[in-house]
């Protein structure tokens, strides 16, 4: 009788040799990026008091996603990922390191204009492109194959984790040591993946089979439900953009009652959203053995809509954090289901194209959405604007529950 090899548990996991220190490396870098994202909306809303502008630092962030996801994923199939990580993470640490020096040096109150802001954002963005990729095939080369599933799931729990606590504390940092530290913090966790990546020997897996990435759009093409789910996760970019983009203004309303720090309320209204997401995490398991994929997709869409219109409808800060919390669990909920069931509609041979589709659906509808979301409430109020994105969620539901059947598993 051939003995079978049971998956490690999550915290055998972590002590790992090899996994154990990417997944530290990685929390960290993921709580520096919430570091860097909520210094500068705060610092941009500061220097031009535009919801717009503050839309802009995350076009910078995440268009690259969009336009280059095609080639980035290239290149992570092409090259050794764990040097190209490090190599692009070095270059994201040296930028965050000269943000933080030039505010240091020059100081908020001449700070010249927003153009470092948007610079430093769009090179941390080119290196995001460049490193989702990459990290995404690296962890199945850092365990056994009988790990597979509590590594990828691990991977998911560091983004969740770090929007938990990134926000509040890099809100911390910066009003108690202002903006120079709290970047000069984001360029340190850089630093910590890369020596983590200097420590982990991964696995040599083969290359993949060698074709265009138009065959993953003609696959959709064939398949429309595999569009309608794409709808969906484009509907989570819409959804969860004005937790990053609107709460610096909705902030400065919420100051003149309830909270007196509009720096500080900003981290706690991001880090309510990751809390509602860790919440969900816990759950999903539970809630997996019980329902299927898409009735939990539609749920998540409309937890994520309540929870946005709430924070546009809330009259204090107090309602507004329930708001996000509730948002954030829809937020996890959609988007663990949408991403399974797609892995489930989607052959093996395929699976690297259709990926980079998510991608682009859930990562490049960001810019779109922070510009939209940034105009409208420049011209009319946060509020308006933070309510449009619920609509378009709202929307995107009812499409996912009219149009999507259970996906059948495919793995061949």
């Amino acid at each position: 009788m051939v003995a079978v090899s049971l998956p490690r548990s999550p915290l055998a996991l972590i002590l790992d040799r090899n996994f154990g220190p990417y997944f530290v490396g990685n929390l960290a870098s993921n709580i520096g990026t919430w570091f860097q994202q909520i210094t500068a909306a705060v610092v941009m809303f500061e220097i031009t008091g535009s919801a717009l502008m503050v839309g802009m630092v995350g076009v910078s962030q995440f268009l690259p996603s969009l336009v280059l996801a095609p080639w980035t994923g290239a290149a992570a199939d092409r090259f050794d990922r764990r040097r190209l990580l490090m190599s692009v993470q070095t270059v994201a640490a040296v930028t965050a390191a000269l943000l933080a020096l030039l505010t240091a040096v020059v100081g908020l109150e001449v700070f010249p204009a927003a153009w470092p802001l948007l610079a430093a954002s769009l090179v941390i963005g080119l290196v995001n492109a460049m490193s989702v990729p990459a990290q995404q095939a690296l962890v199945p080369a850092l365990v056994p194959s009988r790990d597979l599933d509590g590594a990828v799931a691990l991977n998911s729990v560091t983004y969740n984790l770090a929007r938990a606590i990134g926000p509040a504390v890099g809100a911390a940092v910066l009003v108690t040591w202002g903006a120079a530290a709290a970047f000069g913090v984001n360029a340190l966790s850089f630093l910590v993946l890369v020596t983590a990546l200097l420590v982990v020997r991964s696995r040599p897996l083969p290359p993949p089979r060698r074709s265009s990435v138009w065959v993953g759009f003609q696959h959709v093409r064939t398949d429309p439900t595999l569009a309608v789910l794409l709808v969906g996760l484009t509907a989570l970019g819409f959804g969860i953009d004005p937790v990053l983009t609107l709460t610096p203004a909705l902030a400065q309303q919420y100051a003149n009652t309830t909270f007196t720090d509009p720096e500080a309320l900003v981290g706690l209204l991001i880090s309510a959203f990751g809390a509602g997401a860790m919440v969900a995490t816990l759950a999903i398991g539970w809630a997996r053995a019980r329902w299927d994929h898409i009735p939990m997709a539609t749920t998540g869409l409309v937890l994520l809509c309540l929870g946005t219109a709430s924070l546009g409808l809330a009259p204090t800060a107090w309602i507004a954090l329930g708001g996000l919390v509730v948002a954030g669990a829809g937020y996890l909920v959609g988007v663990t289901s949408l991403t399974s069931a797609m892995h489930l509609r989607t052959p093996e041979h395929l699976r690297g194209r259709i990926m980079a589709l998510w991608g682009v659906a859930f990562l490049g509808s960001r810019p779109v959405a922070a510009l939209l979301d940034g105009a409208i409430a420049d011209l009319t109020s946060p509020q308006t604007a933070t309510l449009v994105a619920a609509g378009v969620v709202a929307i995107c539901g009812l499409v996912l529950a009219r149009f999507v059947p259970a996906p059948p598993p495919m793995t061949s």
